[in-house]
């Protein structure tokens, strides 16, 4: 984890898209390197940046619905990560209204 305080989580955020369905999986840990959650989801979405969108989203939502406040999310598409800070996302309309909706639950968590 990258920090030592306590009380912080840090949750990790993973899609597969298939012809089949989308499936997103999350797993939480403690400042302590402790799992302490896993969550798996299965989505309509054959895009896998609006399915790596959704999974930051849903991973949002789920550390507001437990209180958590001190979250680090981790996702591996930077082109979201960039999207979500407003770097170069002009052309990333697709995932657009997801991604406002990412910043608004960024503006709950202090960093």
């Amino acid at each position: 984890m990258e920090t030592t305080d306590h009380g912080w989580f840090k949750i990790n955020t993973n899609v597969a898209v298939r012809d089949i369905g989308s499936y997103t999986a999350m797993s939480c840990r403690d400042s302590s390197s402790s799992l302490c959650w896993i969550y798996t989801e299965r989505f309509n979405a054959v895009n896998p940046l609006l399915g790596e969108a959704i999974a930051i989203l849903t991973a949002m939502e789920q550390a507001s619905q437990k209180g958590w406040i001190k979250v680090i999310f981790e996702c591996d598409s930077l082109l979201l990560c960039n999207a979500v800070n407003a770097i170069n996302s002009s052309s990333l309309w697709m995932i657009e209204d997801v991604v406002l909706n990412i910043q608004d639950f960024l503006s709950r968590f202090p960093f």
